[in-house]
């Protein structure tokens, strides 16, 4: 916690402290109270016009960013539908707008026991569900919907605010909310809000698996993709991805882990942004305090360890003769900690190449260490379950009917994985295996959600 205190002389003084929560026993299971508030209402939001200056290969045209703020009106102000105490949550990164309001609502706020966005409700909060038209445009777009959504609550409910406004940004929510109080600042425009929150927000950069990034690419890069899905479809691919990520494999290589030129550009934006000044700044951290390493599925468990495979998946042959035999090896290996550690080892057999067109029987990519000879992958963090994502939905894929729409690259997999096997003699579904031991790898970093100014595998922020 920072606090600055400014003298009527043009002098200042800082302390800086912290605190620690305690670990408690769980309260009991909230209960929704009866007659629970069942009024919402939707807001059509247009962010100011926002130009992509500094982003080489876009547009030079300013658009404006869209998004639905759905509220959920509390128990207080359900007859008259006027909103008294606003909170207002921000969706996160979604790069196929998979997610509308009343699924962020129920199966991100009021998940578990607790129902945290009843609880609110039912303590007198109107609950407002910021909702992106697209989910991974640029997020300095997306901050000026922000922007607009709290002039809007100014105009239309200012007589009857008995509260400034609480914003909770989670993951990439943090940095469109961070930008855009900010930038609101800069411009004189009054946000009304006292309180932001970030929750794990990748305020020094996010990381997907290296390994996952050059492993989708050189599958559409090798043209076995339908014609809907071009590389650009990729989720790391997105203008917010490439925003975000520390590591992108477009530009890096064998020799070298880079960051797409997007992420240059951002992190000047956000640096001369800065922090909102107007209200109280926190942030909720979702990884370890003391650097302790990603684990495998429980706290017990080893360690998830640079250079561990991550995830396999493997066609074989089933006749008798040469039952066993690999036609398909795809590895995917945690990110490394030494120089030329393998990343992917993709092998295909010959004539599953000619069938698919593949240029190679043999791709491997190469990962070189983060800086300090970091594995970004084992770092402590908050945790995304890249691979267990791709393992379920590509064997959810596998086993429907027919071969699946091609609408996203998970579905696309599983597509190509059942055409191989139903296009070769004595080869089923049953012969393909999507496997991992490895279903999390570190997302967030610690010491990037607590915005500390260097990714940091050692760093204990409980102590220093």
């Amino acid at each position: 916690m920072h606090l600055t205190v400014y003298f009527s002389d043009s002098t200042s003084i800082q302390a800086v402290s912290a605190f620690r929560v305690a670990t408690i026993a769980p309260p009991p299971a909230y209960v929704s109270a009866a007659g629970r508030c069942t009024q919402q209402q939707t807001l059509n939001i247009t962010g100011l016009p926002w130009t992509a200056t500094g982003y080489a290969g876009t547009s030079q045209v300013a658009v404006s960013g869209t998004g639905t703020a759905t509220i959920f009106f509390s128990d207080a102000s359900c007859a008259d539908k006027k909103v008294r105490k606003p909170i207002i949550f921000l969706d996160g990164y979604d790069p196929n707008n998979t997610r509308n309001a009343y699924q962020i609502y129920e199966q991100y706020i009021n998940v578990g026991q607790q129902k945290l966005a009843d609880k609110f409700r039912e303590d007198g909060y109107d609950l407002i569900v910021l909702d992106f038209a697209d989910g991974g445009d640029f997020i300095e777009r997306n901050a000026y919907v922000l922007i607009a959504l709290l002039q809007r609550l100014q105009t239309d409910y200012g007589p009857w605010l008995q509260e400034e406004a609480v914003v909770i940004g989670p993951s990439m929510g943090a940095l469109i909310a961070q930008y855009g109080l900010a930038k609101a600042e800069e411009m004189c425009i009054n946000t009304g809000v006292r309180l932001y929150i970030s929750f794990d927000g990748p305020h020094q950069g996010a990381n997907i698996s290296i390994g996952i990034q050059q492993q989708f690419g050189w599958l559409v890069q090798s043209s076995i993709t339908p014609s809907s899905i071009s590389e650009n479809d990729l989720p790391m691919n997105r203008p917010a991805a490439k925003q975000m990520l520390l590591y992108h494999y477009q530009p890096s290589g064998n020799t070298q882990v880079l960051p797409h030129w997007y992420r240059n550009v951002f992190v000047q934006n956000l640096r001369q942004a800065g922090y909102p000044k107007a209200c109280r700044n926190v942030a909720i951290v979702n990884g370890a305090n003391n650097a302790q390493p990603q684990t495998r599925l429980k706290p017990e468990d080893d360690l998830l360890n640079p250079g561990d495979e991550i995830l396999r998946i493997r066609i074989t042959l089933g006749s008798y003769f040469w039952n066993g035999m690999d036609l398909v090896r795809w590895k995917t290996y945690a990110s490394g900690s030494v120089p030329w550690q393998h990343s992917t080892d993709m092998y295909t057999y010959g004539p599953v190449k000619s069938l698919l067109g593949i240029p190679t029987v043999n791709k491997a990519h190469f990962s070189q260490p983060a800086l300090g000879n970091l594995s970004l992958d084992a770092i402590a963090g908050g945790t995304t379950n890249t691979t267990g994502l791709i393992k379920q939905l590509t064997n959810d894929a596998l086993h429907n009917p027919g071969i699946p729409p091609t609408d996203n690259i998970i579905t696309w997999l599983g597509s190509t994985l059942k055409y191989i096997a139903l296009s070769i003699n004595d080869v089923g579904v049953d012969n393909i295996q999507v496997t991992t031991s490895r279903p999390n790898q570190s997302f967030i970093p610690t010491t990037s959600s607590v915005d500390l100014n260097q990714i940091n595998g050692i760093q204990q922020i409980s102590t220093d």
